[in-house]
């Protein structure tokens, strides 16, 4: 036991935080081999590539860990040094098809005359997406009689366009359940009944 003015003091250690140096490169070290322990083989593989990767199938590239479409100007540039792959939206449309969709929008009761205005409105929509993010495409537009079925890589863009028919087009009904887990996310809108 001490004994003395100091006695309530705690002893500092000489350690990387008590003398305010910051982490040492012995604990960077230990990290590193941590992190380079508990990563998964894809991480490297898929995600983290070095460099410039162009999509062969839909032209999007890989930079700074994600998938996009770059201006005209740029790709000029890029097309000399990136390397061909497939990117992972085109892989899975490529393997699992329309089995890959994970939203779907139904649209019921349209007229004939209002067919060719609701199809444009969802070809622009998509293409804004698709500018916006490479992997969010509209797999397949399918029409059996009064009823139009739309499936889509990702849930929010079937919902999207549910949404956005629903705001152009007033009168209508829109019903949007989503799936559980794995399960796809489903947009049903009603056309309004003409009189």
């Amino acid at each position: 036991m001490r004994t003395g003015p100091n006695s309530n003091k705690r002893i500092k250690t000489k350690t990387a935080r008590s003398t305010g140096r910051g982490v040492t490169a012995r604990s960077m070290k230990a990290r590193k081999r941590l992190i380079e322990q508990h990563t998964p083989q894809w991480w490297e593989k898929e995600v983290k590539k070095r460099g410039a990767v162009r999509c062969s199938a839909c032209g999007a590239y890989f930079l700074k860990g994600h998938w996009l479409f770059v201006p005209a100007t740029l790709e000029k540039k890029l097309v000399r040094i990136a390397r061909g792959a497939t990117c992972p939206a085109c892989a899975s449309e490529r393997t699992r098809g329309v089995t890959a969709a994970e939203g779907v929008l139904v649209i019921k009761g349209l007229a004939a005359d209002d067919r060719p205005l609701v199809l444009q409105t969802i070809a622009a929509y998509a293409a804004r997406e698709r500018q916006r993010n490479s992997e969010t495409r509209v797999l397949s537009v399918d029409m059996r009689g009064a009823e139009i079925r739309v499936l889509t890589t990702q849930n929010h863009l079937a919902v999207r366009i549910g949404k956005k028919l629903n705001e152009s087009r007033k009168g209508g009904k829109l019903e949007i359940s989503y799936g559980s887990d794995d399960l796809p996310a489903r947009a049903v809108w009603r056309a309004p009944k003409r009189t």
